[in-house]
């Protein structure tokens, strides 16, 4: 997965969060552009800055909406988001001016995140979230 291109599978039926997911993949399409077009070390490590800063402000959304709806799994959910923003952190600081390095630790992780995060832990949120819809007030 080198672009990161939006498909149906990673539709968890949120329009916020899935419209959030959008541009998150977004962002990193671009770091991977810019490396691939020969962009210097500080290009790409703003791109990768700006995602990791969108990251965080997803995270905040997507945990208030849980949390204005009750869901259950919110714990278990915010050590996952805990652990995808140190690793993102990690990368950060890790590569130095590898620039090879830095672009590949970033891709492993949003690929490790689109396909367990979004496809798994979000997608129980978003069923979460139709069922609670769809269920009569109590």
């Amino acid at each position: 997965m080198d672009d990161f291109t939006w498909q149906d599978a990673y539709h968890i039926g949120n329009e916020t969060i899935d419209t959030e997911h959008r541009h998150l993949l977004e962002l990193a399409s671009r770091v991977v552009r810019f490396r691939c077009r020969g962009e210097r070390l500080e290009r790409v490590r703003e791109a990768i800055v700006a995602l990791c800063d969108y990251i965080k402000i997803h995270f905040t959304h997507e945990e208030a909406c849980m949390a204005e709806a009750g869901y259950p799994g919110l714990p278990a959910h915010r050590v996952l988001h805990a652990a995808i923003v140190h690793e993102m952190n990690a990368i950060l600081r890790s590569s130095g001016s590898d620039l090879d390095q830095l672009v590949h630790k970033l891709k492993r992780l949003m690929h490790s995140w689109v396909l367990d995060h979004i496809q798994e832990a979000d997608r129980q949120i978003g069923e979460f979230l139709r069922q609670s819809r769809e269920s009569p007030a109590a």
